[in-house]
């Protein structure tokens, strides 16, 4: 394994996941939804375990804070292509 980057461990780090949907013309995929997904504890472990992730409607916002996940949750219905 090689590592491309260090970072320090701080509750300011955190993964940006993009939920896509593939288009039926071949073009480029639909983003559908995201969510923010800190990294570190308070302590400065890794986080672990299982989570229900709370969907953000797009655009991306990176400033928005780890804690403003559920105030702005998408319909799941909007997920599928046909919708």
């Amino acid at each position: 394994m090689r590592v491309m980057f260090s970072c320090p461990a701080t509750k300011d780090v955190a993964l940006i996941l993009e939920l896509q949907t593939a288009a039926r013309d071949g073009q480029t995929p639909v983003t559908r939804a995201w969510c923010r997904v800190s990294v570190f504890n308070e302590a400065g472990w890794i986080m672990s375990g299982c989570w229900r992730l709370p969907l953000r409607v797009p655009p991306v916002d990176l400033l928005q804070s780890t804690s403003a996940a559920f105030s702005q949750k998408v319909n799941t219905n909007s997920l599928h292509p046909g919708a």
